[in-house]
């Protein structure tokens, strides 16, 4: 294998010291800034209180403020004094400014869009952005190395803005600390890195970055504006590419970016989806539920309250990631804009109080989602992991380090939000390392989460599998921790799913059988998967867990299913087909429907696209369809599907259950004259394929109690 990938180059590990500290500045900052937050939140846990702070912040006032308020309020202004000083260091910015607050202005509204449009001739809030881009690349700046942050200001402060008309988008201190440290924080570590990338040598004297003219024709272009006229050692190409590669795609992607990350946001709103699939992983990391409030709120008040040195500090220094996934987040902030534009637009009709509402609601449970129970279980998860392998180590087999890697890297895969620079280590030989940055940089992952469904989760399930199955000794521990967590969630999933199954069907998972007709291996096996509910409907347990069985059991279907829908409704449409399958699929229209009729059934086939889960199964199930608010689904047999309008019929064909009978009654007849009388008409084969026919609809018949099979086959009258 190595013949053909090549061996594994002298410096691929070279640059990883650089990247592994950009990581860890810009995480420590931003839980730092985290803790700086929620102490703000709790002396000032009114939300006007906290807008009232940051007013005071600029105007130096701090009368009629409690002590500890007083306190909390001093210690902002020296938390922002500090920042200052953090990006004066790094020369990010070049001066301070008294009483300074961030200021972040409302474009949604147009007279602060006309203003700002005034002020910096731009058209559009996103030409705003492509401006700061624009500066950014002009100066041969990297984008992350610049924070808008660091422009120099044409408006003083907030309370100037608000007087000329601008409407500042948020003034809650809390949030507009924690905003503003993240984007310096980000800013200077990036700044950090290309510093240290273009002094990069080896042991041996070798430049890692050399100008174009005098690099030797193996040494890679980088696209990053302040990597322009430099190139890149090839060894360590593929890790400068995924970590610093630039990503600026054209109109047509970022229109097919946003589709695609609004889809998958509105599909898995206000559905506790999420939740339920986190809280199984727990379970299989072997949490237990019913301490699982106790063990959130420990794990956040530690990563608050902590700092240098500590559990969580080292795990972030491992590459544990804090944070939803990347499409999550970007789906949120656009799910976000779409709500206010709605709400913007009812209210000129006095009707923004139902989007509002819904909005808000959406916002809690993502909050509950990722803020919480996403960031609580793998904050916990890492510490218990780390905590138990430290301890076991007692040979010191494994320095702290390492356990604190493959803790990290088990947790990371488990829950989801991957470290995506780091998995390139996993990558060795030249040719793989190559191949894999494709992947791994910011222009193919924005590939993956515009073509697939949710691709963060899609690695991560696979991860939590592969780790299980890992060779080397390097990874033995992540190995160890994988397969328990893929036991005791078999475990679970199979004890909790039988009885449920039992319960609706009189039978385990284990006996259950595929509603489709001539089932194939892999819908056997998935079958077994599933709860099924005992009239056609099924449920799914542990979906984290059970993804790579699915993959394996149907591999074209599960690719299928893994586009993302606006991808696949094309494809859909053209087919005429509910769903793309590499089995039978309902169609959208029949030959019956009227032009008119067709396009409806179209149209809310597309429409489907974005409806979610929760709304999709009332619409289809009634009541019943309430489960996919709590994280459980109900999906119909694909091959029974009862009370689609465009499903697949249920119960025998009429016509053919007479055709059967008339056959019965024909191959049964006897030769009434001549030497052969007494004697069937039909031979015995001919007889005995319709009899066994006959007897198979019977065997049917007594095990499904339908209305809407026949009760006349073989009758004469």
């Amino acid at each position: 294998m190595r013949e053909v990938l090549g061996e594994p180059a002298e410096y691929r590990n070279l640059f990883n010291p650089i990247r592994d500290t950009e990581q860890l500045g810009v995480a420590r900052v931003e839980r730092w800034a985290t803790g700086e937050g929620a102490a703000i939140r709790r002396a000032f846990p009114d939300k006007e209180a906290r807008n009232d702070l940051t007013m005071r912040i600029v105007k130096n006032d701090m009368a009629g403020l409690t002590p500890e308020q007083a306190a909390i309020a001093r210690k902002l202004q020296a938390n922002y004094r500090a920042m200052g000083e953090y990006a004066q260091a790094a020369e990010t910015i070049h001066g301070q400014r008294a009483n300074y607050s961030p200021q972040i202005w409302d474009l949604r509204d147009k007279n602060t869009k006309r203003l700002i449009d005034t002020r910096q001739s731009a058209k559009s809030p996103e030409e705003i952005q492509t401006r700061l881009q624009k500066i950014a690349a002009d100066t041969g700046r990297d984008p992350e190395a610049f924070s808008p942050f660091a422009l120099h200001r044409a408006i003083p402060d907030v309370i100037e803005g608000m007087k000329i008309g601008l409407k500042p988008a948020s003034l809650d201190a809390a949030d507009l600390f924690e905003t503003y440290a993240r984007s310096i924080s980000t800013a200077v570590e990036r700044g950090k890195a290309i510093r240290s990338l273009m002094e990069l040598q080896s042991e041996d004297g070798v430049s890692m970055v050399v100008p174009r003219d005098q690099a030797p024709r193996s040494f890679v272009k980088i696209d990053n504006p302040e990597l322009e006229g430099f190139r890149v050692h090839p060894d360590i190409a593929p890790s400068v590419r995924v970590l610093m590669e630039t990503n600026n795609p054209g109109i047509v992607m970022k229109a097919l970016q946003t589709i695609a990350y609004t889809t998958k946001r509105a599909l898995v709103s206000y559905s506790f989806f999420h939740p339920k699939a986190l809280l199984e992983a727990d379970i299989g990391a072997g949490g237990n539920p019913l301490t699982s409030k106790s063990r959130i709120d420990a794990a956040l008040k530690m990563y608050r309250d902590g700092g240098l040195g500590d559990e969580i500090d080292k795990g972030l220094a491992a590459g544990l990631k804090i944070g939803a996934p990347l499409e999550d987040v970007l789906g949120r902030d656009r799910f976000k804009r779409l709500f206010d534009i709605a709400a913007d637009t009812a209210d000129k009709v006095g009707a923004g109080a139902p989007f509002k509402l819904a909005k808000a609601f959406d916002e809690k449970i993502q909050k509950l989602t990722w803020d919480y129970i996403h960031t609580g279980l793998k904050l916990d998860t890492f510490v218990r992991k780390f905590t138990d392998l430290t301890e076991k180590n007692l040979e010191g087999k494994a320095t702290e380090k390492q356990i604190a890697r493959q803790a990290a890297e088990f947790t990371n895969a488990v829950y989801g939000g991957l470290n995506w620079e780091r998995m390139l280590d996993s990558f060795q030989t030249p040719t793989a390392r190559m191949v894999m940055s494709e992947v791994l940089s910011k222009q193919g992952r924005s590939l993956m989460q515009t073509t697939l469904f949710a691709p963060d989760w899609l690695v991560s399930t696979v991860g939590s599998w592969t780790n299980a199955l890992g060779v080397t000794e390097r990874n033995a521990l992540k190995r160890s921790l994988a397969q328990r967590y893929l036991a005791t969630s078999a475990i679970v999933t199979f004890s909790v799913g039988s009885a449920l199954n039992y319960y609706f069907t009189g039978h385990t998972m284990f006996e259950n059988q595929p509603s489709n007709k001539d089932p194939s291996l892999g819908d056997r096996i998935k079958a077994k998967t599933e709860v099924q509910l005992g009239d056609g409907r099924r449920m799914q347990l542990a979906k984290h867990f059970m993804e790579v069985p699915h993959m394996l059991a149907d591999p074209m279907q599960f690719a299928f299913n893994k586009l993302n829908p606006t991808i696949a409704e094309p494809f859909e449409q053209i087919a005429n087909k509910q769903w793309l399958s590499s089995h039978w699929a309902p169609p959208i229209t029949t030959k019956k429907d009227t032009p008119g009729k067709g396009a409806l059934k179209r149209a809310e086939h597309a429409a489907g696209k974005f409806l979610p889960i929760t709304g999709r199964g009332i619409l289809e199930q009634g009541p019943l369809g309430l489960g996919g608010f709590f994280g459980f689904p109900e999906s119909e047999g694909r091959a029974m599907s009862r009370g689609r309008t465009n499903s697949k019929p249920t119960g025998l064909n009429a016509e053919l259950e007479a055709a059967l009978a008339a056959e019965v009654v024909e191959i049964s007849k006897k030769h009434t004259e001549g030497d052969k009388k007494g004697q069937y008409v039909y031979d015995t084969v001919d007889r005995m394929r319709v009899y066994d026919r006959a007897l198979k609809l019977e065997q049917l018949k007594l095990k499904v109690d339908d209305p809407e099979w026949g009760s006349k086959f073989g009758s004469r009258e």
